[in-house]
């Protein structure tokens, strides 16, 4: 094939309508992990994959030690069943976290989602303390007996989950060397507030508005959740095609006033 008739046949295949031609022509700089250190590479990472969830932990020590720790690399894996993971590396110095040695010895942990009230003692909670130390305490947190593992619940986060370990996965022990820790949930713990409809009854899904986590940015940043907008799946034709105009975003919202 010509090159006129190739570069005629991608334009109807690839309208200019369909394309982000500034997008395209942008220019790129490559990095080869390897060429980073450690610590660059993880200041990289941070700063790319944003907003990050932030998890907080808590786990229990085979001596009964609670343990409570706040993580970005903090995700839902599937509903079927229903999984979440966290990552506890390893820090600066290629110790390994109280948080994973728990969770890998005693297969049990709970996941407690964090708002902005709640922001400066997680923070606070993310200290490199010494062994022995409770983080519970040192933090403010008020624990609460869970129902069916042993680590406790935040009794200030608005939803609790206490989950019970399916895998662990250590892939580096030098520092800031990665980690995952899957666990099943077994029980929700979800203020009430968050899922009270207009008439009384109480949803089975959160009401995003009235629910304000924050997320990880990179370096010392955090992110607020201040504007949304819906924007459907698209809608497709029995012959597979997407209905017209379905995929474009249909609301957008201011949930607060800064």
């Amino acid at each position: 094939m010509e090159f006129g008739i190739w570069l005629q046949t991608l334009t109807n295949i690839f309208p200019s309508s369909k394309r982000q031609n500034s997008k395209l022509e942008m220019p790129f700089h490559t990095i080869v992990p390897e060429s980073l250190s450690a610590p660059e590479r993880h200041a990289l990472m941070l700063s790319i994959v944003i907003p990050r969830p932030i998890g907080l932990i808590s786990t229990i020590s085979v001596d009964g030690l609670p343990n409570l720790a706040p993580f970005s690399y903090f995700q839902a894996v599937s509903a079927v069943p229903p999984l979440l993971l966290f990552c506890p590396n390893r820090n600066r110095f290629g110790r390994i976290k109280h948080s994973l040695i728990n969770a890998r010895d005693q297969r049990e942990f709970v996941a407690c989602m964090v708002t902005e009230e709640m922001a400066e003692a997680i923070n606070y909670a993310s200290g490199e303390f010494h062994d022995g130390v409770n983080e519970f305490e040192e933090a403010g947190f008020t624990p609460l007996a869970s129902e069916l593992v042993k680590p406790f619940r935040v009794a200030e986060s608005p939803i609790q989950m206490e989950c019970r370990v399916r895998e662990v996965m250590e892939f580096s022990d030098k520092p800031l060397g990665g980690s995952i820790v899957i666990g099943e949930v077994v029980r929700f713990h979800i203020s009430e507030e968050l899922l009270r409809k207009s008439d009384g009854n109480l949803s089975q899904a959160v009401d995003h508005p009235e629910y304000q986590p924050i997320s990880r940015l990179g370096g010392v940043a955090y992110g607020l959740l201040r504007k949304t907008f819906d924007m459907p799946r698209p809608k497709m034709t029995d012959d597979g095609k997407v209905v017209e105009g379905s995929h474009k975003i249909t609301r957008k919202a201011d949930l607060r006033t800064p």
